[in-house]
């Protein structure tokens, strides 16, 4: 089983900064969310992990999927 540690030392060692991309029109409502994906495309990220469920009810946003921790977790446990 991953420990702690070795998540946040793979976090650690993946970790890129960007800005984000400008969003103007984006299928998940909150405008607030929109930094959200505007960084995940700028990073060419495969998947959001988020426990926002405005955001995690779309499943997929930008051929971005969007995972709950939980899903996320599963999805690591299975490598």
């Amino acid at each position: 089983m991953i420990k702690i540690r070795e998540i946040i030392g793979y976090l650690s060692d993946n970790i890129i900064f960007v800005d984000p991309e400008k969003i103007k029109n984006c299928v998940v409502e909150d405008k607030n969310d929109w930094a959200i994906i505007g960084t995940a495309l700028a990073a060419k990220v495969k998947i959001i992990v988020t426990g926002d469920k405005g955001i995690l009810k779309h499943k997929k946003v930008n051929g971005i999927a969007i995972l709950s921790p939980r899903e996320f977790w599963e999805r690591l446990s299975k490598r």
